[in-house]
């Protein structure tokens, strides 16, 4: 049974409890699609998550770097996560056997996009989805809240974490029969960017 708050628990005990934080503002339609598929696939997993959406107001530039900063703060404030997801609303996995889970470890579960004719743009590419433990995100000193418009928030994170590599930090993904991703079409960035 789902919780209030967007919180499911598994029959039994899990071995990691999950904070997903999505970052967004005026996507109603792809956050529905986005609900409706994790609450499925993570349920299949069984594993303990609390979805976290973070609502930018305003009609300014976009900031997806503070809003998962925030989502990182409020989340441990509700309860003490050992895991992070940051999910973009648009992406939606489609195979059940991508795990959602944490490890010493990055984990990037996009191993091939749709958009990207089922690829990755380069090897360091970490947008989209990313799944990383509490300690590492504050190794990383969290995203850079520097980031207006969209891009380069993830490469800056991505520079912060390499950092954090001389310990061993790796990214890791899944198979790319696995770690398949659909993104959804948000009607007005197609119609600025075709017509």
């Amino acid at each position: 049974m789902l919780l209030v708050g967007g919180e499911w628990k598994p029959p039994c005990r899990s071995w990691q409890k999950l904070a997903i934080v999505v970052p967004y503002r005026d996507r109603y339609h792809h956050l529905l699609q986005l609900l409706d598929r994790l609450h499925a696939m993570l349920k299949k997993q069984l594993v303990h998550y609390k979805i976290f959406v973070v609502e930018q107001l305003g009609e300014g530039k976009f900031n997806r770097g503070r809003l998962l900063n925030v989502g990182v703060v409020e989340a441990l404030k509700d309860q003490p996560f050992d895991c992070f997801v940051f999910h973009d609303v648009d992406l939606l996995p489609e195979d059940d056997r991508n795990i959602y889970h944490c490890n010493e470890n990055v984990h990037h579960p996009i191993s091939a996009l749709d958009e990207m004719r089922y690829h990755i743009m380069y090897y360091n590419y970490l947008g989209g989805v990313l799944t990383i433990n509490r300690d590492n995100v504050f190794k990383a000193n969290g995203h850079s809240n520097d980031y207006w418009g969209w891009g380069n928030e993830d490469d800056d994170f991505n520079a912060r974490l390499s950092s954090t590599m001389e310990i061993g930090l790796m990214l890791t993904r899944p198979p790319e029969n696995i770690g398949r991703f659909k993104m959804v079409r948000h009607a007005k960035l197609w119609r600025e960017s075709h017509g």
